[in-house]
């Protein structure tokens, strides 16, 4: 699924049922986003968590990931957390990658995320996306409400 970023109610809604419940992988172009002549997502950066969503992801954007010239897997958090068991599945797919990881260092998750993936060069970021139920998700915010909110690249998200 691709979507625009959404502009107005109805674009939200849309925006939100692609994420929660169409099951697929939903491609989010930024409003302010413009593509380069002949780009082709050819820098992607993936962000490792320790979540479901996260694999599906990577699964998802394995055609992508194979296609780009540069991949950065990025991992928040410790060297031995159980998320980089996801970069196996770029090893097992056969994707050259660059793992970067790097301690938390900021409050907000999706900003820090945000921000390695810039200076990766990345040109999109996979991630998983919405790990709690929405209830949650409304009242706490979180990774994925921030990126929606914040980025000004292409994010390819599964739920």
């Amino acid at each position: 699924v691709v979507i625009a970023h959404e502009r107005n109610m109805d674009g939200g809604d849309a925006l939100h049922a692609a994420l929660f419940d169409s099951q697929k992988p939903v491609l989010i172009v930024p409003v302010s986003w413009k593509p380069q002549p002949g780009q082709s997502f050819s820098r992607v950066a993936a962000g490792l968590s320790d979540s479901d969503a996260a694999r599906r992801a990577i699964e998802a954007a394995t055609p992508w990931l194979e296609g780009a010239t540069d991949v950065t897997a990025i991992r928040i958090g410790d060297a031995g957390d159980p998320a980089l068991k996801l970069e196996a599945l770029l090893d097992d797919a056969g994707i050259a990658h660059q793992l970067h990881v790097v301690p938390r260092s900021h409050e907000n998750l999706g900003q820090q995320l945000l921000t390695e993936a810039h200076l990766a060069g990345a040109d999109m970021l996979v991630t998983g996306a919405y790990r709690h139920n929405q209830l949650i998700e409304w009242f706490a915010g979180g990774t994925t409400r921030h990126l929606l909110a914040k980025a000004d690249i292409p994010l390819l998200m599964v739920r």
